[in-house]
């Protein structure tokens, strides 16, 4: 199934959607765009919603994506990922990398309790 995205623009944060099978590069220009949206709308918070991508990422694609990410959406205040439940054990140990990069990703399986995290105040 191709891979899509779809941007949606909310009142607090940047909602970027992904659906399909995706490589590596795919998700790379995923973080890319959502990056330059939000720095271009002034968002600095980004909610990642990948519930229905197929992607089949070796550990390594895995840190390249991490790291990638950590890089390119520097000075964010939160992004929250919303991968599928199965996934969560391999996410989880990239959220940590992240957060040692400067990145403050928070990953979840549901999408309601990612847009409460994103809602909340800093404090």
């Amino acid at each position: 199934m191709p891979f899509h995205i779809t941007v949606h623009h909310g009142p607090t944060y940047l909602l970027v959607v992904g659906t399909g099978d995706a490589r590596l590069c795919d998700l790379v220009g995923l973080v890319d765009m959502a990056a330059s949206i939000a720095r271009l709308k002034t968002y600095t918070r980004i909610l990642f919603d990948f519930l229905a991508v197929d992607a089949q990422l070796s550990s390594a694609d895995q840190a390249e994506l991490v790291f990638h990410a950590a890089e390119a959406l520097q000075g964010m205040e939160r992004v929250a990922s919303v991968v599928a439940s199965d996934s969560c054990a391999s996410v989880a140990a990239s959220e940590e990398v992240a957060r040692q990069r400067g990145l403050h990703l928070r990953s979840f399986s549901v999408l309601l309790a990612a847009t409460e995290w994103l809602s909340q105040r800093e404090g």
